[in-house]
């Protein structure tokens, strides 16, 4: 990808478009599978390769405009800090409390009821609940996340545990 030493774009933005389109292929490959055979198939192998596929183009796409990518990714954490999302992930539904870089990889910085406070790589795809669905469901969706965060937070807390029951039996009458 380089000529001499020096930094070619075109190369990068060329490698990148073979990428994309490997990935798509890929998706798609793997979705066709999936519908035909299921849960016959292992579907952790293909996330990964997809997700392989995926950190490749993100490591491009650094080299050609990392600030540009870093501002992208931050904009769009700032625009939905600490709202509920939809992760790819097993956690499902997470709330996002930032962004975060290792040098080589940009990731978000979330908690989910599982896993408590946890980093994903920004690779993995993340979709906005707030503004999807109306703003009394998503209201109560984040209640419900509220009172289980606070119960995650405080299990070696007895006293806040009791709080927590106490906040349950008043909403579910």
């Amino acid at each position: 990808m380089s000529v001499k030493g020096k930094f070619n774009k075109k190369a990068i933005k060329a490698e990148i478009k073979k990428l994309e389109k490997k990935l798509k292929k890929v998706e798609n490959s793997n979705m066709s599978a999936w519908t035909e055979y299921g849960s016959e198939l292992c579907a952790g192998g293909m996330i990964e390769e997809e997700r392989k596929i995926q950190r490749e183009i993100t490591k491009l796409k650094n080299k050609l405009a990392p600030n540009e990518v870093y501002n992208e990714l931050l904009a769009r954490t700032l625009e939905h800090k600490n709202e509920l999302v939809f992760n790819c992930g097993p956690e499902a539904v997470i709330l996002l409390e930032g962004i975060e870089d290792d040098g080589e990889d940009y990731y978000w910085r979330m908690f989910s009821l599982q896993r408590g406070y946890h980093h994903s790589s920004c690779v993995g795809r993340i979709d906005c609940i707030k503004g999807k669905i109306d703003d009394e469901a998503y209201d109560f969706l984040f209640g419900i996340f509220k009172l289980n965060y606070k119960r995650v937070l405080s299990m070696q807390d007895e006293g806040a545990i009791n709080e927590v029951e106490k906040e349950l039996k008043g909403i579910f009458k």
